[in-house]
């Protein structure tokens, strides 16, 4: 269109141009902004072709000479609304001539979407983020939108930053693709955030953040060798028996097996000690009541014996009574300083359970100390995590109305007050029969009255509700459970017909409500009582 010497013709090319726009204003050297209708389908803008940059032509009136040109569009009629896009272009008019100015608008973010494409397996969204599975890259379109909604893409479109909070996740632009971005992790086991930012027209800035969690793959066998202790009772066995499944077992299994009548017939309890040395609760008809396999012995597939160190308060001569003395310990667990910690029966005192401490380097005729604290009213269970904290499950004696929770010490200052309690209604306890701590600090449960996992966030205390319960129709005993470095749990089942067997079932950690199992371990000779992995 042809006008005045002193008029020019302004044509804006964008590839965006909000659905939302009605309307546009332009402001010639600061004067006041003139408002015109636009939209992106009407009669003065146009698309080529399908999929092309939308062409939009506007006439007004500019001096001659070099001019300052703002455009900015609007939601709403008349230069009204939230801005959507602007930009300014400096342009000189040249006098008796259509004067075309060109101008690709910016588009204002207010807020950025990230996402994962869709169909990657090792993609898992969870409660507040995702799981990122494996080491493998997943794809993420990070997109800033306008005020209506409308992601900005293409020329025009703001300019993107994308980082991660930790270098355990590498980030990088995938090319020929703007809004696509590659990540990679470099580690497992941790929690980090990618951040997303943008700048765009009108110095509008918006910015967005998403929590991935790292995790190693799902486990298809065995992470490490896997220490049972077996019900040899259950077996029809004369001396007790530990079972040792290699690494990467799945489906039927040949353990190796060591068996000594040190070890217990009817019940078991595992703990590692210092210098790879593997504690069991031993038999006290023999008066063995902690037994060792030494890093050597455990290699060697030989130990315990008689003829080997076997540590142990042997209580057949311990009279008169001793309440620090244990006559029949069911559990136990040790750390690193080599101390170990033990739950049964002291002597003299058959129907109260007792918590008791030996030194590191305890012999035949060390007497344990006695770990006392008003909160210890009926001990269970204990185990030691990597921190060196010590965990008791305070249980039911019989008859009475005691509900069951957990209680953490410190090792090096074990007794007193508990530096942490996990019991309360929100809990969800009935009887907890077995617990596991994993090397981040994730505590997991297992109730023998619900056959259900309870897993509880680190430092979890007072009454705190589980981070997630997990269900399965194949946890049906009240299993013994371990889990791996990364909190996968591993619990047993057993069959009744056609024969009574057992099997070790895995389970993906994080699941909630009811999970099938990722896979299942047999033998034709498995009663497990107890089960460790490897350190």
């Amino acid at each position: 269109m042809r006008r005045a010497a002193a008029s020019s013709a302004l044509k804006r090319r964008s590839a965006y141009l909000s659905a939302a726009t009605q309307s546009i204003t332009i402001s010639i050297n600061g004067g006041t902004p003139v408002a015109q209708t636009l939209t992106a389908s009407g009669g003065n803008c146009s698309t080529p072709s399908f999929g092309a940059t939308p062409v939009c032509t506007l006439v007004a009136s500019a001096p001659v000479g070099s001019d300052t040109f703002t455009f900015v569009t609007y939601d709403g009629p008349n230069g009204t609304g939230n801005r959507l896009s602007q930009n300014t272009v400096v342009h000189t008019i040249v006098a008796a001539q259509v004067n075309t100015v060109s101008v690709t608008l910016e588009g204002v973010p207010v807020g950025i979407l990230i996402s994962p494409y869709p169909n990657q397996a090792n993609v898992v969204q969870q409660a507040g983020g995702y799981e990122l599975i494996g080491t493998a890259v997943a794809n993420f379109a990070v997109e800033p939108f306008d005020a209506d909604n409308n992601f900005i893409v293409g020329p025009g479109a703001p300019t993107l930053t994308v980082t991660a909070s930790s270098a355990s996740l590498h980030v990088a632009a995938v090319a020929n693709a703007p809004n696509e971005y590659a990540l990679t992790p470099v580690t497992s086991g941790s929690t980090v955030t990618l951040n997303a930012s943008a700048a765009g027209g009108d110095g509008g800035t918006a910015a967005g953040s998403v929590s991935l969690t790292l995790k190693a793959p799902l486990p298809t066998n065995l992470p490490k060798p896997l220490y049972v202790y077996e019900n040899a009772a259950g077996l029809g066995l004369s001396n007790g028996e530990m079972d040792v499944f290699p690494a990467g077992s799945v489906n039927t299994a040949t353990p190796q097996k060591f068996s000594s009548s040190l070890l217990y017939t009817s019940s078991g309890s595992l703990a590692w000690g210092a210098n790879g040395t593997l504690y069991a609760t031993g038999n006290s008809d023999t008066g063995y009541l902690v037994v060792d396999f030494t890093a050597a012995q455990l290699s060697a597939g030989t130990g315990p014996s008689a003829a080997i160190e076997s540590y142990a308060y042997n209580l057949i001569h311990s009279l008169p009574a001793n309440p620090n003395a244990l006559l029949f310990i069911t559990s136990l667990a040790a750390d690193s300083r080599g101390d170990v910690f033990v739950v049964g029966t002291p002597n003299g005192y058959p129907s109260v359970h007792g918590v008791c401490e030996f030194p590191a380097g305890f012999g035949l005729t060390t007497t344990p100390t006695k770990i006392t604290s008003t909160s210890l009213t009926a001990p269970d269970l204990v185990y030691v995590d990597s921190s060196n904290n010590l965990y008791v499950v305070n249980g039911n004696t019989t008859g009475a109305s005691i509900p069951y929770s957990i209680l953490v010490f410190s090792t090096t200052s074990p007794g007193g007050t508990p530096v942490r309690t996990i019991g309360g209604s929100n809990t969800g306890f009935s009887t907890v029969t077995s617990m596991a701590v994993g090397a981040d600090g994730t505590l997991t449960a297992f109730d023998g009255s619900t056959y259900e996992l309870y897993a509880f966030a680190p430092g979890a205390n007072n009454n705190p509700a589980p981070e997630y319960i997990m269900q399965s129709s194949v946890l049906n005993w009240a299993s013994p459970i371990t889990v791996d470095a990364d909190n996968n749990v591993y619990g047993s089942q057993f069959f009744i017909l056609p024969n009574l067997t057992f099997q070790v079932e895995a389970f993906a950690a994080g699941g909630s409500g009811v999970v099938q199992p990722l896979f299942n371990v047999q033998s034709t000779a498995l009663y497990p009582n107890y089960m460790l992995f490897a350190p």
